[in-house]
């Protein structure tokens, strides 16, 4: 392969990379840490100021796939804590301050968790997201009504339809 050549494939995987630090975000001097080369450096070779060799870029797309893997974990993280988030806002601002709870529907709550034979404790992780042993206790106490998804799964688990749950 001539130099010409050579150069040419350089500059594709050079705008190869550039394209994966736009489509990710992946700030130069991260990239550069993770390589443990200057940013300088590294800028210089992406903005074709120096000519790299093979190793370099070898380098470079490695150390993009471990921050790019290293970005998907966070987000799996980010996705999984923001959905707690959630749940925790929506027992906040469910708004049921002037809705009626049916008189009998925590003794139903707590007749499906004893015939299942669950502690609150175990009731509420069988929930998806779980709900705290406080919010199962507050269901039991008619303090509290849970989101419609849950009152779905506790219908289920309680193979009950969910008219019978809150019917009175």
């Amino acid at each position: 392969m001539g130099n010409l050549e050579k150069q040419k494939e350089i500059n594709e995987r050079i705008k190869a990379i550039k394209k994966v630090i736009q489509r990710y975000r992946i700030p130069i001097l991260r990239l550069s840490e993770k390589i443990d080369y200057p940013g300088t450096i590294v800028a210089d070779v992406l903005f074709f100021r120096k000519k790299a060799g093979d190793d370099f870029l070898e380098k470079v797309e490695k150390g993009l796939e471990g921050i790019i893997r290293e970005n998907r974990n966070l987000n799996v993280m980010t996705k999984q804590h923001d959905r707690e988030e959630k749940t925790k806002d929506s027992f906040e601002n469910l708004g049921f301050l002037d809705s009626k709870v049916p008189v009998k529907f925590g003794v139903k709550i707590r007749r499906i968790r004893y015939t299942l034979k669950y502690s609150k404790e175990e009731f509420g992780e069988k929930l998806s997201p779980s709900l705290s042993v406080r919010i199962i206790d507050e269901m039991e106490n008619n303090q509290f009504v849970p989101s419609l998804s849950y009152l779905i799964q506790i219908a289920d688990m309680g193979n009950v339809t969910l008219d019978w749950l809150l019917r009175d």
